[in-house]
């Protein structure tokens, strides 16, 4: 999505370290790093050994966000925090310039009825996989207190508008030739109106999909049935605790045990 983002005059090339073998001694004039979780220290680690060749770094995701900025500047020219799609064409603006700043942060939400396409083109070959990533909805409307996801979108929920999800799909099937999609979402089935909507749309487009979901759709089976028909053979749940006390302890009572 942030390469979607980048000037077409800017060189980019899109390196995964479970993919790729990182090109730490090409002559980057910029490298931009991101880690899930406790991947942030591995990203840290990487940081490092590009600065010592003199790259400068900008460590940016949901994790280095929720950190206290003082852990991840050390190893970093710049620490974007928050969602990046209106953010980078600055950051890139600045470094043209010699002119990063230390921090930069996220203003107002980028208007996810208007995300720019997605360079699937750079995701092309069999090193990714045939799970091509898309996105309908951000965030989760649940207060679970241990989760990063409601942390960094602050219990926002925001929906796609079902059209643009399925540019998207239509992209990902053409520009990587694979029907399998994995929608990124944090919790895809929450909202049954719109999950309706979008399942239904996606019947004719004969995909394969995987999610993640609360566990609400269990008390729906008409919509595991619609999901099913739609091409989903596969949803990730959470299972923090079986026991009702530990549940309300974490703001999650809402999922009986």
């Amino acid at each position: 999505m942030l390469a979607a983002v980048t000037p077409p005059e800017v060189e980019l090339h899109l390196v995964g370290e479970t993919t790729n073998n990182i090109p730490f001694d090409e002559p980057w004039d910029l490298v931009g790093l991101t880690g899930m979780g406790s991947g942030l220290f591995r990203a840290w680690q990487i940081a490092d050994e590009f600065r010592r060749r003199g790259r400068k770094v900008v460590i940016g995701g949901i994790a280095a966000s929720l950190a206290p900025p003082e852990l991840t500047l050390p190893h970093a020219d710049s620490l974007v925090i928050g969602e990046a799609e209106l953010t980078w064409p600055q950051v890139l603006r600045d470094a043209q310039e010699d002119q990063l700043k230390p921090i930069y942060r996220m203003g107002t939400p980028p208007d996810v009825a208007r995300l720019p396409l997605p360079r699937y083109d750079l995701m092309t070959g069999n090193k990714f996989g045939r799970w091509s990533p898309v996105q309908a909805t951000r965030g989760c409307p649940f207060t679970c207190n241990f989760c990063s996801v409601t942390a960094f979108f602050h219990q926002g929920y925001r929906k796609r508008p079902v059209s643009e999800v399925l540019r998207d799909v239509r992209a990902a099937k053409r520009i990587r030739r694979s029907r399998y999609v994995a929608f990124i979402d944090d919790n895809i089935g929450v909202d049954w109106e719109y999950c309706r909507e979008l399942w239904e749309a996606l019947i004719p487009e004969k995909i394969i999909w995987m999610s993640q979901c609360s566990l609400h759709i269990a008390e729906r089976p008409d919509m595991l049935e619609l999901a099913r028909r739609s091409g989903c053979r596969m949803l990730s749940f959470g299972f923090e605790t079986v026991n009702a006390a530990n549940l309300e302890s974490i703001d999650k009572k809402w999922n009986p045990a």
